[in-house]
């Protein structure tokens, strides 16, 4: 995503503040929520902040656009982990178009089974927002903060 956007800069040569500036921004807002929902709901803070909205109709459309909004981005999160497997399944690049053979039928079965997979996995954990909070944080931070700029550079 970095190298489009720099790409469509009209000084590309800024590339690199801009992107600071950004990451600058992000952490500021980001901090500036945790400490909100601290200071508002302190020790009695649950896992999932929606818990601590009050029970109306806003904290309602807040949960149903939640889970919308993961219902779209599940897919996105998952894209690699499924044309990796993919390549190393049926050893071909993404980019070939399969028509609706056996093959066809095959990888959707993997992305299903993948689902599947992740699914259960969240349901068999016990406290599984304490576990979401620590891939959260590792890897949220490792692959949005930290490697982009070692990868880029």
């Amino acid at each position: 995503m970095a190298i489009p956007i720099q790409d469509a800069m009209a000084d590309p040569t800024h590339y690199d503040r801009v992107l600071n500036i950004s990451f600058i921004c992000l952490a500021f807002i980001y901090a500036s929520f945790g400490l909100a929902g601290y200071s508002i709901y302190a020790a009695c803070i649950h896992d999932e902040v929606t818990l601590n909205l009050a029970h109306n109709l806003l904290s309602l459309i807040v949960q149903v656009a939640l889970c919308v909004q993961l219902l779209f981005t599940y897919p996105v999160q998952m894209w690699p982990v499924i044309t990796t497997g993919e390549r190393l399944i049926w050893k071909y690049e993404q980019t070939r178009c399969v028509p609706r053979t056996l093959e066809f039928w095959l990888r959707n079965a993997y992305r299903l089974g993948l689902v599947a997979l992740t699914v259960l996995l969240a349901s068999l954990v016990p406290d599984f927002g304490a576990v979401a909070g620590i891939v959260g944080a590792v890897g949220n931070g490792g692959t949005g903060f930290v490697l982009p700029p070692i990868i880029y550079n």
